[in-house]
């Protein structure tokens, strides 16, 4: 036997609407969510902790702009090499300097130009001897134990 013609497959666990596709009938209910249906919403992220590292170049100083004004801060570095890993430090990244201010949380962009002629020396000699890396850390010293005199 032939059937031609249309029909419709209608079934209530899948709906043709997506808004209707998060609903599912519970216990005998229906879709329409008359006692029975409960809307199911996707998870809800675990929050994550970020860790941000600075890495300070210099100590906490006082620092000249060009026009005058001062300020007091560490220079950072914009990125550095993991501690116990080597590589390149960088200090100076595309004609910026970064400082993170006493008091600040954040550390905040600067011009290096807009620096103190004599500030500009200085944290283009720090971001010199940067480019080889952190500096290795002094070994410790060894005493030589002198001998006592045998017989006493």
């Amino acid at each position: 036997m032939i059937i031609f013609g249309s029909f419709t497959f209608h079934d209530p666990l899948f709906a043709e609407d997506p808004i209707e596709a998060q609903r599912r009938a519970l216990g005998g209910g229906s879709i329409n969510n008359d006692g029975g249906g409960v809307i199911v919403a996707p998870p809800t992220p675990k929050p994550q902790t970020k860790i941000v590292y600075y890495t300070s170049v210099s100590p906490a100083r006082q620092w000249k702009a060009a026009d005058g004004r001062m300020m007091v801060g560490r220079l950072m570095a914009f990125s550095a090499p993991k501690p116990g890993e080597t590589g390149a430090v960088e200090v100076i990244k595309n004609g910026n300097v970064r400082f993170l201010r006493s008091g600040a949380k954040a550390p905040v962009e600067f011009p290096l130009e807009k620096l103190s002629e004599e500030d500009q020396k200085y944290v283009k000699g720090i971001a010199k001897a940067a480019k080889n890396g952190p500096p290795k850390a002094p070994a410790p010293e060894k005493k030589e134990m002198a001998e006592k005199p045998s017989g006493s």
